[in-house]
């Protein structure tokens, strides 16, 4: 649902827990691979599927290391299973520390929960745990961003908490590419070749691409 997803547009197909399992096998067995990153969007998202994959590595006792990306409200359960099964990172998608943005681009969490899987993923022992943020985004001002650095610098002492941050980048495809008026973004640039999540390549009703470019630089040289 999120507007910036490229996944928006495709359809959801998963591969049975046996395959994924099979998978893994074979890297591990026949390839000398012992670690591994798993690329969807959302390893979570089914927790049923989620939990057969886990129990499927526990049972085979496979030393196979495997990072993943969630959404924040993975419980605390499946989390502890996952470190079980070999899960020693975990990245999750907060994009931003406020409430009001977190509802404009529809991403279907907020910051109590954001807090909380971030807290149970350092309870249960997940080594290296990835949040990422994302500059310019719709309803976004220079207060609500100085809300989210601080929103950060509650984690800059810890070592095994990672602050990863872009830019808001508006793919083709993409709900706020194809009502950007409606989110009022200004889309400055159609170099496919700066949409890489670095380059600012829009602007918003509030934050100039200049405004946007130093708060990115300003965070990034923080975070």
């Amino acid at each position: 649902r999120c507007i910036f997803c490229t996944a928006a547009n495709t359809k959801y197909r998963e591969r049975s827990a046996e395959k994924v399992f099979e998978d893994i096998c074979n890297l591990y067995h026949n390839e000398g691979i012992s670690e591994i990153a798993i690329l969807e969007n959302s390893f979570t998202i089914n927790e049923k599927r989620t939990r057969r994959i886990c129990d499927l590595l526990i049972k085979e006792n496979m030393p196979i290391r495997w990072s993943c990306e969630a959404r924040v409200e993975t419980s605390i359960e499946l989390l502890k299973l996952m470190k079980e099964a070999g899960c020693y990172a975990v990245q999750f998608g907060i994009e931003s520390a406020n409430d009001k943005t977190l509802k404009n681009i529809r991403k279907g969490i907020n910051i109590k929960q954001i807090s909380e899987a971030i807290n149970n993923a350092l309870a249960v022992g997940i080594e290296n745990i990835c949040c990422n943020y994302i500059i310019g985004l719709p309803g976004d001002t220079k207060e609500s961003l100085m809300n989210t650095f601080e929103y950060m610098r509650k984690f800059k002492g810890n070592r095994r908490v990672r602050q990863s941050i872009s830019v808001l980048t508006p793919y083709p495809g993409t709900y706020i590419y194809n009502h950007a008026d409606e989110m009022g973004v200004k889309i400055i640039s159609k170099d496919w070749k700066r949409y890489n999540g670095m380059d600012v390549v829009g602007e918003t009703k509030n934050l100039s691409a200049k405004e946007i470019r130093k708060l990115y630089f300003d965070a990034y040289n923080e975070f």
